[in-house]
């Protein structure tokens, strides 16, 4: 009994770490998605702020983008993975890059003080899939509109890590399941050595020696038979009895 019972505390033991760790691992997995998210959302926002800033009025009155030479070659040699569109109104579009993304904006309504993000499928000749949001910039002119959006496949570095990540403790967390298991079985058997040792000595007194122990127990002590307590009760009523007689000319009490 006591080698099963602890069987199924060791069984029940890795069940619990079991699914402690796929509870774990699902949440880092989770933890980690929501970070890259994050992360997006804030670069998004940060490259909606620098093209605000490089908004400017010339000489002339006229409102232009005027992005420096360094990220308006970053732009360029990213082979339309980061696209943008900065509006000043719901049907004028600043600048846009590439133009057919500033055609696609302008059906979309102006910005508020929360950002709106989008999806948009099977974009631009090359039909691919671009994340994004649209969120309200102050700049030199006024408030702007600027819609900014990445490929989906651009964001292949960051999958890869999270899946390189996931690989990485794929193969850890069992190494400390199977050791933590261990421990605690190891913890289970100190705890019911005691236990066994009162089996085992349980186990081996044998039924015939209890029955000759008992036997030998009945026989020291017999209780005494009815006739001696019918004679005790007639001498103890006689004695009192005895005692409520008035006493004779002599002291003596008598019975007649």
């Amino acid at each position: 009994m006591p080698r099963s019972l602890r069987v199924r505390l060791a069984l029940r033991l890795a069940a619990l770490y079991v699914a402690a760790t796929a509870i774990a691992v699902g949440v880092l997995v989770y933890q980690a998605c929501d970070t890259a998210d994050t992360l997006n959302d804030r670069e998004f926002s940060l490259r909606a702020a620098d093209l605000a800033r490089y908004v400017a009025i010339d000489a002339s009155g006229a409102v232009q983008l005027e992005l420096p030479s360094a990220l308006a070659a970053s732009y360029q040699a990213g082979g339309n993975s980061d696209i943008f569109a900065v509006r000043r109104s719901a049907d004028a579009v600043l600048a846009a890059f590439p133009p057919n993304f500033g055609e696609a904006a302008v059906k979309w309504p102006l910005a508020t003080d929360e950002p709106s993000y989008f999806h948009l499928k099977d974009f631009g000749s090359e039909g691919r899939e671009y994340y994004g949001l649209t969120v309200m910039q102050n700049s030199a002119a006024g408030p702007l509109s600027v819609s900014v959006a990445r490929a989906a496949d651009a964001d292949a570095l960051v999958h890869s890590l999270l899946r390189e990540f996931v690989l990485d403790i794929g193969w850890v967390i069992p190494l400390l399941v199977m050791v933590t298991l261990m421990v605690g079985v190891l913890a289970i058997q100190s705890a019911f050595r005691p236990v066994a040792d009162i089996s085992r000595m349980a186990a081996a007194i044998a039924p015939g020696a209890m029955s000759r122990t008992c036997r030998a127990k009945s026989r020291r002590w017999s209780p005494p038979s009815i006739t001696r307590w019918t004679g005790l009760r007639r001498v103890l009523i006689f004695s009192d009895n005895l005692q409520q007689m008035p006493p004779t000319s002599c002291g003596r009490r008598s019975p007649l």
